[in-house]
């Protein structure tokens, strides 16, 4: 594996994150994304050498142990759609799909990386503070209108800019969840 193979793989895994995260942001869009998702997937799982083909071609010398936890653990067997076999994908990452798609809430609203810092910038003075303490008070609020009172009402943004209005479509996402 070389400096090319490691960032091809990454922004291949950079796309299946990207995909997960707007599922995760549009509940509605989820059927839609679901087969991309899976074939992200499968194209990620088929391209190169298997570990175990690379060790054999290219000895390494041992050197300090890495520990990478798991970012989720599939509770159930529950499938996606079609079954693993007729997709020709393996169980244990369809599982792992599925079982993405069936979070529970979370703490705070999810924004990706492109997202976060362009609210930050255009909305918050690019402040991560301004940012943090109102993702923590949107996490404390019970309902979509009262975000919607607190960033419109007392904040005083515009609800006709477009960044006002993507923001808030996360935010509509994340109690409607």
């Amino acid at each position: 594996m070389n400096i090319d193979d490691i960032k091809g793989l990454k922004d291949k895994i950079y796309e299946i994150e990207g995909l997960l995260e707007l599922a995760q942001l549009r509940e509605d869009k989820i059927p839609e994304l679901e087969p991309l998702i899976v074939s992200r997937i499968k194209t990620l799982l088929d391209s190169g050498e298997t570990p175990e083909e690379q060790q054999e071609e290219t000895p390494v010398e041992p050197q300090e142990e890495i520990s990478v936890e798991p970012q989720f653990e599939p509770q159930s067997e529950q499938r996606v759609s079609a079954p693993a076999e007729k997709q020709g994908i393996p169980e244990k990452v369809e599982d792992a799909v599925a079982q993405e798609f069936r979070r529970p809430k979370l703490d705070k609203p999810a924004f990706c990386l492109n997202d976060r810092f362009r609210f930050k910038r255009e909305l918050f003075s690019n402040s991560d503070a301004e940012f943090s303490s109102a993702m923590n008070a949107v996490a404390a609020m019970d309902s979509y209108d009262e975000a919607e009172e607190y960033f419109i009402g007392e904040l005083g943004w515009n609800e006709e800019n477009p960044e006002v209005i993507g923001f808030m479509e996360i935010i509509r996402g994340y109690f409607e969840s």
